[in-house]
């Protein structure tokens, strides 16, 4: 039997929430629990009954979807919020994800990008950007000398795991790549966000990303997946 998806949203655009509404409904594993037009009234709802996940404006009236997202996490920290705005401006997308944000889909490409980032959440994973928005958060607050802080308490099979990250592998990919066990790999994964202090493998990325740390390589991923299909 198919496990359900429970699914609450909060946008004060009434006409996007209900065409919102009708996308996510129409697949058989996910449920719309409630809609909400403002940050309070949602916080208030969600915390009677904590959806699976809340799929977050950022442009609301009164508190604003970052505030809501951290005020939220708090309430139900096992609920993973999608953030979906017009909004393109990395230093608030990468404000979202600090905040507990697990991913980012633009309304202009809602569609099955918001059921596919809905489903992955749901699945307790942190949900890749657009490779375009992660290029913009990349160069937000970079500074010339940030690449001298926290990488040098990586060990050099970290930084090839975090560079795995950023590419957009899978940890079955990273363990495929790297000749390494899954668990291994997993180890590893854990141990750079302890170190970086971050809470999901999105943050660490976009950290990572902000400090110099990974680098946002053309198609090293595809390319990983190609040389694995072809070792010759």
């Amino acid at each position: 039997m198919m496990e359900e998806i429970r699914v609450g949203m909060v946008n004060d655009h009434r006409l996007v929430a209900e065409a919102t509404e009708l996308l996510l409904i129409s697949e058989a594993d996910i449920r719309v629990v409630a809609i909400e037009e403002d940050a309070e009234a949602a916080i208030e709802t969600f915390r009677r009954e904590c959806p699976d996940v809340v799929v977050m404006d950022i442009d609301l009236p009164g508190m604003n979807g970052i505030d809501a997202t951290r005020r939220l996490r708090k309430v139900c920290p096992n609920t993973q919020i999608v953030v979906m705005t017009a909004l393109t401006d990395p230093a608030l997308i990468s404000r979202a994800v600090e905040e507990g944000a697990c991913g980012f889909v633009p309304k202009q490409r809602a569609g099955d990008e918001l059921i596919r980032v809905v489903r992955a959440a749901a699945a307790g994973g942190s949900v890749e950007l657009a490779r375009e928005t992660r290029r913009s958060v990349g160069r937000v607050r970079r500074t010339p000398d940030a690449a001298r802080g926290p990488e040098h308490i990586l060990t050099g099979r970290e930084l090839e795991v975090f560079q795995g990250l950023a590419d957009g592998l899978s940890t079955a990919e990273l363990a495929a790549a790297l000749f390494l066990s899954r668990r291994t790999v997993q180890g590893h994964v854990q141990s750079i966000l302890d170190k970086l202090g971050v809470r999901s493998k999105l943050e660490a990325v976009l950290y990572g990303l902000r400090h110099g740390i990974v680098q946002l390589r053309a198609g090293s991923g595809r390319q990983a997946r190609a040389d694995r299909r072809d070792p010759a």
